[in-house]
């Protein structure tokens, strides 16, 4: 461990030589941890280091601080320097599998050399480089399953099942209002399609003549068909719960 070559601001040192405060991340470390991007691969690997995840977007960095908030106002991000080079673009772009060693830069003498940039700390990526010696075939093949801690909500699934849900409710607006039996069903069956009076507005069913959509029994027609035609097209709606969570 003592004679472990670390990356440093002006170049390499042993760590039995280096005076300064400075923590290192190897490419076995940083293999060995299930990360997308390279700043999670820092998360508890070495101390006065803070990881804080910025949410669950697949992808997303984390915010970094080393030894703590240095200004209330200004930026608190520490300098990335990719291969000798400061680096100004997203670090979630670099590839974890591409890094050589990452060396975290604490006190003000190990990054002295970067000015007020390194102000916040510096992380110095060092990046693979080739060699030569046989060809090698490394496979790197990760995977895994989440699913809902809280258990979903009951949803509609038809499209019967919204009308009869809005009927439901339009007969309840009268029933409780004090109206009989007959003249809440009435009421409903008269308001489901009138879009100016609170009802939907619109009917993707096909209901023979002379026949309601809902009946008393609060339930879709069993001789209504989905789907309608205007004469010259037959339309049928889309399920959009498929369309939404792939289950088409």
């Amino acid at each position: 461990m003592l004679d472990e070559t670390i990356v440093v601001a002006y170049g390499t040192a042993t760590r039995s030589s280096f005076t300064g405060s400075a923590s290192s991340v190897g490419s076995e470390k940083i293999g060995e941890r299930v990360v997308s991007n390279v700043s999670n691969a820092l998360a508890g690997q070495m101390s006065g280091v803070q990881i804080y995840d910025n949410g669950n977007k697949p992808g997303t960095g984390a915010s970094i601080r080393i030894r703590g908030i240095g200004s209330m106002s200004a930026s608190n991000s520490p300098l990335y320097v990719v291969d000798g080079i400061p680096y100004d673009g997203n670090i979630s772009s670099i590839n974890p599998s591409d890094i050589e060693s990452m060396t975290v830069l604490k006190d003000a003498a190990a990054n002295a050399i970067y000015g007020a940039r390194g102000a916040n700390g510096v992380i110095l990526i060092t990046t693979r480089k080739g060699k030569t010696s046989e060809a090698n075939v490394t496979v790197d093949a990760k995977w895994g399953s989440n699913r809902r801690e809280v258990p979903n909500y009951d949803v509609i699934t038809s499209p019967g099942e919204y009308y009869e849900l809005m009927y439901k409710a339009l007969y309840n607006s009268r029933a409780y209002a004090g109206a009989t039996v007959t003249q809440a069903h009435d009421y409903a069956n008269r308001v489901l399609l009138d879009a100016g009076n609170g009802g939907l507005g619109y009917l993707v069913y096909t209901v023979p003549e002379g026949q309601r959509l809902i009946g008393t029994n609060f339930r879709l027609n069993p001789n209504a068909v989905l789907g309608y035609s205007d004469g010259e097209y037959y339309y049928t709606p889309d399920d959009w719960y498929d369309e939404v969570f792939g289950k088409g």
